[in-house]
């Protein structure tokens, strides 16, 4: 498959690409993957994730919290899907203080957002409670 979409001309098609990397990702061919990865023109918060949640979930969680260290350097932010793969990561792992970092900036993410809400009406209350 990979090939045929070489040959055809769409192997910098940013769709194609992150499908491959996700193909890849599920297949287990972790190298493979990461050979997409290398190649892309610009590797964004989707990309990232698909790499970290394929080696997690091939059982080579060292490397998803490496993938994920690197994607930080980088200066990409996750989301919750990455933040997701990484905490099973950790609990695989049994990384407890990794996972309670992870967590802290979870919840320091929401309590920024929260703050940064020009009116906390009762609805949100009831929202955050629940």
């Amino acid at each position: 498959m990979h090939t045929r979409i070489t040959y055809k001309g769409f192997d910098n098609d940013e769709v194609l690409d992150s499908m491959l990397l996700h193909m890849y990702g599920k297949c287990a061919a972790i190298a493979k993957a990461r050979e997409v990865f290398g190649k892309l023109q610009s590797s964004d918060i989707v990309s990232w994730t698909i790499l970290i949640s394929g080696d997690g979930l091939h059982g080579y969680n060292d490397n998803a919290l490496d993938i994920f260290d690197e994607m930080i350097v980088d200066n990409v932010p996750p989301n919750s899907v990455t933040y997701a793969s990484v905490l099973k990561s950790c609990i695989t792992l049994k990384t407890l203080p990794k996972g309670r970092k992870l967590h802290m900036e979870m919840v320091e993410e929401g309590q920024y957002m929260f703050d940064s809400l020009p009116n906390r009406d009762l609805v949100l209350w009831n929202t955050l409670l629940s």
